[in-house]
Protein backbone atom coordinates (compact mmCIF):
# COMPACT_ATOMS: atom_id res chain seq x y z
CA UNK A 1 0.00 0.00 0.00
CA UNK A 2 2.91 2.78 0.47
CA UNK A 3 3.95 4.55 3.38
CA UNK A 4 1.19 6.04 6.12
CA UNK A 5 0.76 9.21 4.04
CA UNK A 6 0.43 7.52 0.64
CA UNK A 7 -2.73 5.25 2.46
CA UNK A 8 -3.62 8.44 3.08
CA UNK A 9 -3.77 10.45 0.24
CA UNK A 10 -5.26 7.56 -1.77
CA UNK A 11 -8.32 6.78 0.43
CA UNK A 12 -9.51 10.10 1.36
CA UNK A 13 -11.74 12.51 -0.72
CA UNK A 14 -13.63 15.51 -0.54
CA UNK A 15 -16.42 16.19 -2.34
CA UNK A 16 -18.24 20.16 -2.63
CA UNK A 17 -18.75 23.16 -4.71
CA UNK A 18 -16.35 25.32 -5.78
CA UNK A 19 -16.59 28.87 -6.80
CA UNK A 20 -14.31 31.51 -8.18
CA UNK A 21 -11.83 29.03 -6.30
CA UNK A 22 -13.79 29.24 -2.86
CA UNK A 23 -15.07 26.62 -0.84
CA UNK A 24 -18.89 27.38 -0.51
CA UNK A 25 -22.15 25.60 1.14
CA UNK A 26 -21.70 21.68 2.17
CA UNK A 27 -18.42 19.99 1.85
CA UNK A 28 -17.92 15.85 2.70
CA UNK A 29 -15.11 13.49 3.22
CA UNK A 30 -15.08 10.19 2.30
CA UNK A 31 -13.00 7.26 3.10
CA UNK A 32 -13.25 4.24 1.32
CA UNK A 33 -17.15 4.65 0.31
CA UNK A 34 -17.73 5.50 3.27
CA UNK A 35 -18.53 9.46 4.32
CA UNK A 36 -16.27 10.28 7.84
CA UNK A 37 -16.29 13.91 8.32
CA UNK A 38 -17.39 17.25 6.61
CA UNK A 39 -19.85 20.43 6.91
CA UNK A 40 -20.68 23.51 5.93
CA UNK A 41 -19.02 27.08 4.04
CA UNK A 42 -20.86 30.19 4.10
CA UNK A 43 -22.26 31.33 0.87
CA UNK A 44 -20.24 34.54 0.37
CA UNK A 45 -16.90 32.74 -0.84
CA UNK A 46 -14.93 33.46 2.68
CA UNK A 47 -14.97 29.27 3.30
CA UNK A 48 -16.18 30.50 6.73
CA UNK A 49 -16.66 27.33 8.50
CA UNK A 50 -20.20 27.44 10.02
CA UNK A 51 -22.00 24.84 12.01
CA UNK A 52 -21.78 21.28 12.66
CA UNK A 53 -18.52 19.56 11.64
CA UNK A 54 -16.57 16.58 11.73
CA UNK A 55 -12.86 17.33 10.76
CA UNK A 56 -10.65 14.84 9.95
CA UNK A 57 -6.82 14.74 10.93
CA UNK A 58 -4.37 15.06 8.03
CA UNK A 59 -2.95 11.67 8.99
CA UNK A 60 -6.09 9.81 8.58
CA UNK A 61 -5.35 6.33 7.57
CA UNK A 62 -6.56 2.28 8.23
CA UNK A 63 -4.97 2.19 11.53
CA UNK A 64 -5.20 5.65 12.46
CA UNK A 65 -8.59 7.02 12.45
CA UNK A 66 -9.34 10.33 14.40
CA UNK A 67 -11.74 12.88 13.86
CA UNK A 68 -12.58 16.35 15.91
CA UNK A 69 -16.20 16.97 16.38
CA UNK A 70 -18.11 20.36 17.36
CA UNK A 71 -19.40 23.38 16.17
CA UNK A 72 -18.40 26.56 14.00
CA UNK A 73 -19.49 30.21 14.39
CA UNK A 74 -18.46 33.34 11.80
CA UNK A 75 -15.00 30.69 11.18
CA UNK A 76 -14.20 30.34 14.86
CA UNK A 77 -14.79 26.98 17.17
CA UNK A 78 -17.44 27.10 20.03
CA UNK A 79 -18.94 25.22 22.40
CA UNK A 80 -18.05 21.45 23.34
CA UNK A 81 -15.19 19.90 21.10
CA UNK A 82 -14.58 16.05 21.12
CA UNK A 83 -11.90 14.08 19.77
CA UNK A 84 -12.61 11.09 18.82
CA UNK A 85 -10.54 7.94 18.21
CA UNK A 86 -12.21 4.63 16.62
CA UNK A 87 -10.25 1.55 17.22
CA UNK A 88 -10.91 -2.11 16.53
CA UNK A 89 -14.61 -0.73 15.40
CA UNK A 90 -15.13 1.28 18.74
CA UNK A 91 -15.66 4.83 19.36
CA UNK A 92 -13.91 6.62 22.10
CA UNK A 93 -13.48 9.70 23.01
CA UNK A 94 -9.64 10.79 24.07
CA UNK A 95 -9.67 14.74 24.01
CA UNK A 96 -12.13 17.56 23.74
CA UNK A 97 -13.52 20.48 26.05
CA UNK A 98 -15.45 23.72 25.63
CA UNK A 99 -14.50 27.07 23.28
CA UNK A 100 -16.08 30.45 24.65
CA UNK A 101 -19.42 31.93 22.84
CA UNK A 102 -16.14 34.13 21.15
CA UNK A 103 -14.74 31.33 19.38
CA UNK A 104 -11.44 29.63 19.44
CA UNK A 105 -10.24 30.36 23.23
CA UNK A 106 -10.54 27.50 25.38
CA UNK A 107 -12.36 27.69 28.74
CA UNK A 108 -12.73 25.03 31.66
CA UNK A 109 -11.66 21.77 31.53
CA UNK A 110 -9.74 20.05 29.04
CA UNK A 111 -7.82 17.30 27.85
CA UNK A 112 -5.28 18.37 25.17
CA UNK A 113 -3.50 15.44 22.81
CA UNK A 114 0.15 15.71 21.79
CA UNK A 115 1.14 16.62 18.82
CA UNK A 116 3.30 12.75 18.49
CA UNK A 117 -0.63 10.99 18.25
CA UNK A 118 -0.16 7.43 16.77
CA UNK A 119 -2.04 4.46 15.79
CA UNK A 120 -1.66 2.80 19.69
CA UNK A 121 -0.04 5.02 21.78
CA UNK A 122 -1.80 8.85 22.55
CA UNK A 123 -0.47 11.27 25.03
CA UNK A 124 -2.79 13.40 26.85
CA UNK A 125 -2.56 16.29 29.32
CA UNK A 126 -5.34 17.57 31.43
CA UNK A 127 -6.02 20.84 33.22
CA UNK A 128 -8.04 23.39 33.28
CA UNK A 129 -8.25 26.93 31.17
CA UNK A 130 -8.69 29.99 31.84
CA UNK A 131 -9.21 32.77 29.09
CA UNK A 132 -7.53 30.46 26.74
CA UNK A 133 -4.34 30.18 29.44
CA UNK A 134 -3.65 27.52 31.16
CA UNK A 135 -3.95 27.41 34.80
CA UNK A 136 -3.43 25.20 37.96
CA UNK A 137 -2.00 21.73 37.87
CA UNK A 138 -2.02 20.02 34.41
CA UNK A 139 -1.40 15.99 34.27
CA UNK A 140 0.05 13.82 31.57
CA UNK A 141 -1.11 10.74 30.73
CA UNK A 142 -0.02 7.81 28.59
CA UNK A 143 -3.09 6.24 27.01
CA UNK A 144 -3.36 3.19 25.03
CA UNK A 145 -6.22 1.90 23.25
CA UNK A 146 -5.34 -1.74 23.44
CA UNK A 147 -7.60 -4.79 23.23
CA UNK A 148 -10.91 -2.46 23.91
CA UNK A 149 -9.70 -1.38 26.87
CA UNK A 150 -8.54 2.01 27.95
CA UNK A 151 -5.48 1.87 29.46
CA UNK A 152 -4.22 5.01 31.05
CA UNK A 153 -0.66 5.40 32.40
CA UNK A 154 0.93 8.51 34.63
CA UNK A 155 3.62 10.02 33.08
CA UNK A 156 4.28 13.37 34.90
CA UNK A 157 2.79 17.06 34.59
CA UNK A 158 3.17 20.32 36.48
CA UNK A 159 1.69 23.66 37.48
CA UNK A 160 0.54 26.62 35.07
CA UNK A 161 0.25 30.26 36.58
CA UNK A 162 -1.61 32.40 33.49
CA UNK A 163 -0.07 30.17 30.87
CA UNK A 164 3.49 29.82 32.01
CA UNK A 165 5.04 26.78 33.54
CA UNK A 166 6.38 27.39 37.40
CA UNK A 167 7.48 24.90 40.02
CA UNK A 168 8.36 21.18 39.50
CA UNK A 169 7.74 19.24 36.34
CA UNK A 170 7.58 15.98 35.21
CA UNK A 171 8.37 16.27 31.04
CA UNK A 172 8.07 13.11 28.70
CA UNK A 173 11.33 13.25 26.47
CA UNK A 174 11.16 14.97 22.90
CA UNK A 175 11.63 11.49 21.22
CA UNK A 176 8.73 9.79 23.37
CA UNK A 177 7.70 6.21 22.18
CA UNK A 178 6.65 2.67 23.43
CA UNK A 179 9.87 1.65 22.60
CA UNK A 180 11.94 5.26 24.51
CA UNK A 181 9.63 5.36 27.32
CA UNK A 182 12.00 8.19 28.87
CA UNK A 183 10.82 11.40 31.25
CA UNK A 184 12.43 14.19 32.52
CA UNK A 185 12.08 16.19 35.58
CA UNK A 186 13.22 19.76 36.92
CA UNK A 187 12.05 22.67 37.89
CA UNK A 188 10.70 26.07 35.77
CA UNK A 189 10.54 29.47 36.90
CA UNK A 190 8.89 32.41 35.22
CA UNK A 191 8.38 29.80 31.80
CA UNK A 192 12.48 29.21 31.82
CA UNK A 193 13.82 25.99 33.15
CA UNK A 194 16.09 26.24 36.00
CA UNK A 195 18.86 24.28 37.91
CA UNK A 196 19.41 20.72 37.51
CA UNK A 197 17.34 18.32 35.85
CA UNK A 198 17.46 14.76 35.16
CA UNK A 199 16.62 12.19 32.38
CA UNK A 200 14.63 8.72 33.46
CA UNK A 201 13.84 5.85 32.27
CA UNK A 202 13.47 3.85 35.31
CA UNK A 203 16.53 4.38 36.52
CA UNK A 204 18.36 8.00 35.83
CA UNK A 205 20.21 8.43 32.14
CA UNK A 206 21.12 11.75 31.91
CA UNK A 207 21.58 15.22 33.25
CA UNK A 208 21.19 18.81 32.55
CA UNK A 209 21.55 22.18 34.32
CA UNK A 210 20.08 25.43 33.43
CA UNK A 211 21.04 28.96 34.62
CA UNK A 212 18.03 31.82 35.86
CA UNK A 213 17.80 32.82 32.34
CA UNK A 214 17.15 29.19 31.21
CA UNK A 215 20.58 29.02 29.42
CA UNK A 216 22.58 25.54 29.11
CA UNK A 217 25.16 25.24 31.80
CA UNK A 218 27.85 23.26 33.72
CA UNK A 219 27.91 19.57 32.73
CA UNK A 220 25.32 17.33 30.78
CA UNK A 221 24.68 13.75 30.13
CA UNK A 222 22.73 14.05 27.49
CA UNK A 223 20.33 11.83 25.42
CA UNK A 224 20.87 11.71 21.94
CA UNK A 225 18.89 8.53 20.44
CA UNK A 226 17.45 5.36 21.94
CA UNK A 227 16.39 3.03 20.18
CA UNK A 228 14.65 -0.45 21.38
CA UNK A 229 16.88 -0.37 24.48
CA UNK A 230 20.09 1.61 22.82
CA UNK A 231 20.47 4.45 24.49
CA UNK A 232 23.38 7.05 23.20
CA UNK A 233 24.64 9.78 25.43
CA UNK A 234 26.83 12.71 24.74
CA UNK A 235 28.99 13.95 27.86
CA UNK A 236 30.22 17.57 28.20
CA UNK A 237 29.63 20.90 29.60
CA UNK A 238 27.79 23.92 28.34
CA UNK A 239 29.07 27.95 28.73
CA UNK A 240 25.82 29.61 27.86
CA UNK A 241 23.91 27.38 25.58
CA UNK A 242 27.70 26.62 23.64
CA UNK A 243 29.08 22.90 23.69
CA UNK A 244 32.86 23.90 25.64
CA UNK A 245 35.86 21.72 25.67
CA UNK A 246 36.01 18.01 25.23
CA UNK A 247 32.08 15.79 24.65
CA UNK A 248 32.31 12.30 24.96
CA UNK A 249 29.58 10.22 23.44
CA UNK A 250 28.51 6.74 25.10
CA UNK A 251 26.46 3.68 23.83
CA UNK A 252 24.99 1.00 26.03
CA UNK A 253 21.65 -0.97 26.45
CA UNK A 254 19.28 -1.16 29.24
CA UNK A 255 20.45 -2.79 32.03
CA UNK A 256 24.22 -2.67 30.92
CA UNK A 257 27.36 -0.50 31.46
CA UNK A 258 27.68 2.35 29.26
CA UNK A 259 30.96 2.38 26.95
CA UNK A 260 32.67 5.24 25.26
CA UNK A 261 32.34 5.25 21.72
CA UNK A 262 33.78 8.73 20.43
CA UNK A 263 33.62 12.26 20.89
CA UNK A 264 36.02 15.68 20.00
CA UNK A 265 36.65 19.20 21.27
CA UNK A 266 34.00 22.00 20.92
CA UNK A 267 36.32 26.10 20.59
CA UNK A 268 34.51 28.59 22.89
CA UNK A 269 32.25 29.47 20.31
CA UNK A 270 30.40 25.73 20.30
CA UNK A 271 32.17 24.75 17.30
CA UNK A 272 33.91 21.32 16.41
CA UNK A 273 38.20 21.54 16.17
CA UNK A 274 40.42 18.86 16.03
CA UNK A 275 40.33 15.25 16.14
CA UNK A 276 37.02 13.71 16.29
CA UNK A 277 35.90 10.06 16.34
CA UNK A 278 31.99 10.05 15.80
CA UNK A 279 29.50 7.05 16.04
CA UNK A 280 27.32 6.61 12.46
CA UNK A 281 25.32 3.72 13.38
CA UNK A 282 25.08 2.97 17.13
CA UNK A 283 27.90 0.77 17.94
CA UNK A 284 28.70 -0.71 14.57
CA UNK A 285 30.46 2.21 12.50
CA UNK A 286 32.30 5.02 13.60
CA UNK A 287 34.37 7.54 11.74
CA UNK A 288 37.57 9.48 12.36
CA UNK A 289 38.79 12.49 11.29
CA UNK A 290 39.72 16.49 12.11
CA UNK A 291 37.15 19.38 12.05
CA UNK A 292 37.76 22.93 11.63
CA UNK A 293 35.89 25.76 12.59
CA UNK A 294 32.53 22.93 12.89
CA UNK A 295 33.44 21.91 9.12
CA UNK A 296 35.10 18.74 8.10
CA UNK A 297 38.73 19.16 6.84
CA UNK A 298 41.35 16.79 5.42
CA UNK A 299 41.33 12.55 6.01
CA UNK A 300 38.13 10.80 7.51
CA UNK A 301 38.80 7.18 8.19
CA UNK A 302 35.63 4.60 8.29
CA UNK A 303 35.16 1.38 10.48
CA UNK A 304 33.17 -1.11 11.23
CA UNK A 305 32.36 -3.40 14.22
CA UNK A 306 33.59 -6.80 13.13
CA UNK A 307 33.42 -9.47 16.71
CA UNK A 308 34.61 -7.11 19.37
CA UNK A 309 37.12 -4.90 16.90
CA UNK A 310 36.98 -2.65 14.39
CA UNK A 311 38.09 -3.05 11.11
CA UNK A 312 39.58 -0.23 9.11
CA UNK A 313 36.69 0.35 5.83
CA UNK A 314 37.21 3.25 3.44
CA UNK A 315 38.49 7.05 3.67
CA UNK A 316 37.31 10.23 2.35
CA UNK A 317 39.68 13.40 1.70
CA UNK A 318 37.65 16.48 2.52
CA UNK A 319 40.59 18.81 1.26
CA UNK A 320 41.16 22.44 2.69
CA UNK A 321 38.07 23.70 1.78
CA UNK A 322 35.35 20.46 2.08
CA UNK A 323 36.04 19.76 -1.70
CA UNK A 324 36.29 16.38 -2.58
CA UNK A 325 39.51 15.05 -4.17
CA UNK A 326 40.56 11.83 -5.28
CA UNK A 327 38.48 9.09 -3.42
CA UNK A 328 38.26 6.18 -1.53
CA UNK A 329 41.65 3.53 -1.99
CA UNK A 330 40.18 0.12 -0.22
CA UNK A 331 37.41 -2.22 0.45
CA UNK A 332 36.34 -4.20 3.11
CA UNK A 333 34.72 -7.55 2.16
CA UNK A 334 32.56 -6.22 -0.41
CA UNK A 335 30.24 -4.81 2.90
CA UNK A 336 28.21 -1.88 2.28
CA UNK A 337 28.48 0.34 5.37
CA UNK A 338 27.95 4.16 6.20
CA UNK A 339 30.87 6.03 5.58
CA UNK A 340 29.62 9.16 6.97
CA UNK A 341 25.83 10.97 7.27
CA UNK A 342 25.10 9.88 3.40
CA UNK A 343 28.49 8.23 2.24
CA UNK A 344 27.99 4.37 1.27
CA UNK A 345 30.98 2.02 -0.11
CA UNK A 346 30.33 -1.08 -1.62
CA UNK A 347 32.22 -2.05 -5.31
CA UNK A 348 31.82 -5.24 -7.55
CA UNK A 349 34.68 -6.39 -8.53
CA UNK A 350 34.87 -5.93 -12.38
CA UNK A 351 34.20 -1.54 -11.06
CA UNK A 352 37.24 0.73 -10.34
CA UNK A 353 37.80 1.60 -7.04
CA UNK A 354 39.20 5.14 -5.71
CA UNK A 355 35.66 6.39 -6.32
CA UNK A 356 33.54 8.33 -3.52
CA UNK A 357 29.82 7.45 -3.38
CA UNK A 358 27.49 9.97 -3.06
CA UNK A 359 23.43 8.86 -2.99
CA UNK A 360 21.49 6.44 -1.49
CA UNK A 361 18.05 5.75 -1.83
CA UNK A 362 15.34 3.97 0.14
CA UNK A 363 15.53 0.18 -0.12
CA UNK A 364 18.88 0.15 -2.33
CA UNK A 365 22.23 2.25 -3.16
CA UNK A 366 22.84 4.39 -6.02
CA UNK A 367 26.40 5.20 -6.38
CA UNK A 368 27.94 7.75 -8.29
CA UNK A 369 31.86 6.89 -8.56
CA UNK A 370 34.03 9.16 -10.37
CA UNK A 371 37.15 11.30 -9.76
CA UNK A 372 37.47 14.63 -8.51
CA UNK A 373 39.75 17.53 -9.61
CA UNK A 374 40.26 20.94 -8.04
CA UNK A 375 36.84 19.95 -6.36
CA UNK A 376 35.05 19.56 -9.65
CA UNK A 377 34.01 16.00 -11.30
CA UNK A 378 36.33 14.76 -13.87
CA UNK A 379 36.63 12.25 -16.67
CA UNK A 380 34.29 8.89 -16.55
CA UNK A 381 31.73 8.51 -14.11
CA UNK A 382 29.68 5.20 -13.13
CA UNK A 383 26.26 4.94 -12.16
CA UNK A 384 25.70 1.62 -10.05
CA UNK A 385 22.62 0.51 -8.27
CA UNK A 386 22.05 -2.26 -5.75
CA UNK A 387 19.54 -4.53 -4.68
CA UNK A 388 20.06 -7.31 -2.61
CA UNK A 389 23.58 -7.36 -2.06
CA UNK A 390 24.24 -7.21 -5.97
CA UNK A 391 25.58 -4.21 -8.00
CA UNK A 392 25.33 -3.45 -11.42
CA UNK A 393 26.25 -0.54 -13.86
CA UNK A 394 23.22 1.02 -14.53
CA UNK A 395 24.98 4.41 -16.45
CA UNK A 396 27.10 6.79 -16.50
CA UNK A 397 29.35 9.32 -19.30
CA UNK A 398 31.90 11.62 -19.10
CA UNK A 399 32.87 15.01 -17.18
CA UNK A 400 34.88 17.53 -18.60
CA UNK A 401 36.07 20.57 -15.46
CA UNK A 402 32.43 19.75 -13.64
CA UNK A 403 30.09 19.84 -17.03
CA UNK A 404 28.27 16.61 -18.31
CA UNK A 405 29.68 16.18 -22.05
CA UNK A 406 29.39 13.81 -24.78
CA UNK A 407 26.96 10.08 -24.66
CA UNK A 408 25.48 9.66 -21.00
CA UNK A 409 23.08 7.68 -19.41
CA UNK A 410 21.29 9.39 -16.65
CA UNK A 411 18.69 7.31 -14.36
CA UNK A 412 15.97 9.27 -12.81
CA UNK A 413 15.85 10.66 -9.13
CA UNK A 414 12.38 8.16 -8.96
CA UNK A 415 13.38 4.63 -7.90
CA UNK A 416 12.01 1.91 -6.38
CA UNK A 417 12.93 -1.45 -5.76
CA UNK A 418 10.40 -2.66 -8.70
CA UNK A 419 11.37 -0.06 -11.49
CA UNK A 420 14.13 2.36 -12.76
CA UNK A 421 14.39 4.77 -15.38
CA UNK A 422 17.03 6.12 -18.01
CA UNK A 423 17.78 8.67 -20.17
CA UNK A 424 20.17 8.19 -22.79
CA UNK A 425 21.97 10.54 -25.15
CA UNK A 426 24.24 13.18 -25.64
CA UNK A 427 24.85 16.65 -23.88
CA UNK A 428 26.95 19.64 -26.02
CA UNK A 429 30.10 20.22 -25.58
CA UNK A 430 29.04 23.93 -23.76
CA UNK A 431 26.89 24.54 -21.43
CA UNK A 432 25.98 20.91 -20.20
CA UNK A 433 22.59 21.15 -22.37
CA UNK A 434 21.00 18.18 -23.69
CA UNK A 435 20.86 18.02 -27.58
CA UNK A 436 19.76 15.60 -30.58
CA UNK A 437 18.18 12.29 -30.01
CA UNK A 438 17.36 10.90 -26.50
CA UNK A 439 15.85 7.89 -25.41
CA UNK A 440 13.76 7.26 -22.46
CA UNK A 441 13.16 3.88 -21.07
CA UNK A 442 12.81 1.31 -17.91
CA UNK A 443 13.92 -1.69 -16.35
CA UNK A 444 12.48 -3.72 -13.62
CA UNK A 445 13.12 -6.27 -11.68
CA UNK A 446 11.91 -9.56 -11.94
CA UNK A 447 10.05 -12.10 -9.39
CA UNK A 448 13.16 -13.35 -8.22
CA UNK A 449 14.13 -10.32 -7.26
CA UNK A 450 16.98 -10.03 -9.80
CA UNK A 451 17.81 -6.71 -12.14
CA UNK A 452 16.47 -6.94 -15.22
CA UNK A 453 19.92 -5.53 -17.67
CA UNK A 454 17.39 -5.00 -21.00
CA UNK A 455 16.49 -1.71 -20.71
CA UNK A 456 12.85 -1.07 -22.46
CA UNK A 457 12.66 1.76 -24.21
CA UNK A 458 9.15 3.92 -24.45
CA UNK A 459 9.90 6.99 -25.49
CA UNK A 460 11.41 9.99 -25.89
CA UNK A 461 12.56 12.54 -28.55
CA UNK A 462 14.71 15.43 -29.71
CA UNK A 463 16.43 18.18 -27.89
CA UNK A 464 17.82 21.39 -29.40
CA UNK A 465 20.44 22.86 -26.84
CA UNK A 466 18.13 21.93 -24.22
CA UNK A 467 14.92 22.90 -25.46
CA UNK A 468 12.61 20.13 -26.95
CA UNK A 469 11.15 20.31 -30.18
CA UNK A 470 9.20 18.18 -32.57
CA UNK A 471 7.46 14.75 -31.86
CA UNK A 472 8.19 13.63 -28.17
CA UNK A 473 6.68 10.83 -25.85
CA UNK A 474 7.18 11.65 -22.38
CA UNK A 475 6.97 8.97 -19.44
CA UNK A 476 5.19 9.86 -16.53
CA UNK A 477 8.08 9.03 -14.10
CA UNK A 478 6.61 8.42 -10.48
CA UNK A 479 4.11 5.92 -12.26
CA UNK A 480 6.23 3.80 -14.23
CA UNK A 481 7.63 2.46 -10.85
CA UNK A 482 4.33 1.33 -10.34
CA UNK A 483 2.57 0.87 -13.27
CA UNK A 484 4.34 -2.50 -15.51
CA UNK A 485 3.36 -0.97 -19.03
CA UNK A 486 4.38 3.07 -17.69
CA UNK A 487 1.96 6.15 -18.29
CA UNK A 488 3.56 8.19 -21.17
CA UNK A 489 2.25 11.35 -22.91
CA UNK A 490 2.28 11.55 -26.51
CA UNK A 491 2.32 14.90 -28.55
CA UNK A 492 4.63 17.70 -30.15
CA UNK A 493 7.24 20.25 -28.60
CA UNK A 494 7.54 23.72 -29.96
CA UNK A 495 11.03 25.22 -28.36
CA UNK A 496 10.39 23.50 -25.06
CA UNK A 497 6.52 23.83 -24.75
CA UNK A 498 3.42 21.82 -25.45
CA UNK A 499 1.27 22.49 -28.73
CA UNK A 500 -1.41 20.66 -30.11
CA UNK A 501 -3.28 17.37 -29.06
CA UNK A 502 -1.36 15.68 -26.26
CA UNK A 503 -2.60 12.21 -25.89
CA UNK A 504 -1.86 10.08 -22.33
CA UNK A 505 -1.39 6.12 -22.46
CA UNK A 506 -1.53 3.47 -20.11
CA UNK A 507 0.73 0.96 -22.31
CA UNK A 508 -1.22 1.04 -25.89
CA UNK A 509 -4.37 2.18 -24.59
CA UNK A 510 -4.93 5.85 -24.66
CA UNK A 511 -6.63 6.83 -21.14
CA UNK A 512 -6.48 10.63 -21.68
CA UNK A 513 -5.29 13.46 -22.61
CA UNK A 514 -6.09 16.76 -24.61
CA UNK A 515 -5.62 19.72 -26.06
CA UNK A 516 -3.02 22.73 -25.62
CA UNK A 517 -3.31 25.89 -27.48
CA UNK A 518 -0.63 26.44 -30.53
CA UNK A 519 0.71 29.63 -29.43
CA UNK A 520 3.82 28.06 -26.93
CA UNK A 521 1.77 28.96 -24.07
CA UNK A 522 1.32 25.56 -22.55
CA UNK A 523 -2.56 26.63 -22.24
CA UNK A 524 -5.06 23.62 -21.87
CA UNK A 525 -8.03 24.59 -24.08
CA UNK A 526 -11.05 22.41 -24.34
CA UNK A 527 -12.22 18.79 -22.92
CA UNK A 528 -9.42 17.30 -21.24
CA UNK A 529 -9.22 13.73 -19.17
CA UNK A 530 -6.30 14.40 -16.09
CA UNK A 531 -4.27 11.69 -13.74
CA UNK A 532 -4.64 11.93 -10.17
CA UNK A 533 -0.62 13.36 -9.55
CA UNK A 534 -0.79 10.89 -6.52
CA UNK A 535 -2.76 7.78 -7.32
CA UNK A 536 -2.52 6.71 -10.56
CA UNK A 537 -6.29 4.76 -10.51
CA UNK A 538 -7.81 8.09 -10.39
CA UNK A 539 -8.75 10.44 -13.16
CA UNK A 540 -10.32 13.74 -13.24
CA UNK A 541 -12.54 14.44 -16.64
CA UNK A 542 -14.11 18.15 -17.40
CA UNK A 543 -12.97 21.57 -19.55
CA UNK A 544 -10.75 23.87 -19.99
CA UNK A 545 -11.53 27.80 -21.14
CA UNK A 546 -7.85 29.25 -21.83
CA UNK A 547 -6.11 27.10 -18.66
CA UNK A 548 -8.82 27.91 -16.23
CA UNK A 549 -10.93 25.17 -15.51
CA UNK A 550 -15.38 25.61 -15.76
CA UNK A 551 -18.06 23.50 -15.36
CA UNK A 552 -18.35 20.27 -13.89
CA UNK A 553 -15.16 18.22 -13.37
CA UNK A 554 -15.35 14.57 -12.06
CA UNK A 555 -12.91 12.24 -10.33
CA UNK A 556 -13.62 8.58 -10.98
CA UNK A 557 -11.30 5.60 -10.50
CA UNK A 558 -9.84 4.47 -13.63
CA UNK A 559 -10.93 0.51 -14.00
CA UNK A 560 -14.71 0.73 -13.22
CA UNK A 561 -15.46 4.48 -14.18
CA UNK A 562 -16.97 4.85 -10.90
CA UNK A 563 -17.42 8.71 -9.83
CA UNK A 564 -16.46 9.22 -6.61
CA UNK A 565 -16.07 13.10 -6.32
CA UNK A 566 -16.81 15.87 -8.46
CA UNK A 567 -16.86 19.59 -8.42
CA UNK A 568 -18.37 22.87 -10.16
CA UNK A 569 -16.26 25.45 -11.63
CA UNK A 570 -17.80 28.56 -12.38
CA UNK A 571 -17.98 29.03 -16.02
Amino acid sequence: MGNANETQAKELTYVGKVKDGKKVGRHEIWWNDKKIGGGKYDKKGNESKEGKWVEVHPDYKYHFQLTSRGEYKNGKKVGKWDVIWFYDKVEDTIAGGLYNDEGDVKVGKWIDLDDSVSQTVQVIYVGDYENGKKIGSWITYYNMSEKKQKIKEYLGGGKYEQGVKTGLWTEIWRKFSQSAPIHQQGFYQNGKKRGKWNTWNIQKIGEEEYDDNGNKIGKWIEIQDYFFGHCVTQIGEYQNNKRVGRWTVHVGRKGEQMIQMGGGMYDDQGMKLGHWTELEDYENDISQGNYHKDKKVGNWRAFRKVGSNYVFGQHRDFGEDTFKKGGYDEKFNQVAFKISASFYSCLPENQPENKPIQQKHQNMDISYEGDFRNGKKDGKWYINLKVNQKFMAVGGGHYDNGSKTGMWVDISDQISVYSRIHFAGKYSMVGEKKDGIWKIGFAGIDSKCKLEEDIKWIGGGKYDLGLKIGKWIDVHEPFALTIKEGITYCGVYLQGKKIGQWDMKQGSDKIGGGLYTENGSETKLGKWIEMDEENYKWIYQGEYNYGKKVGKWIKKILETDKIIDQQIFEK
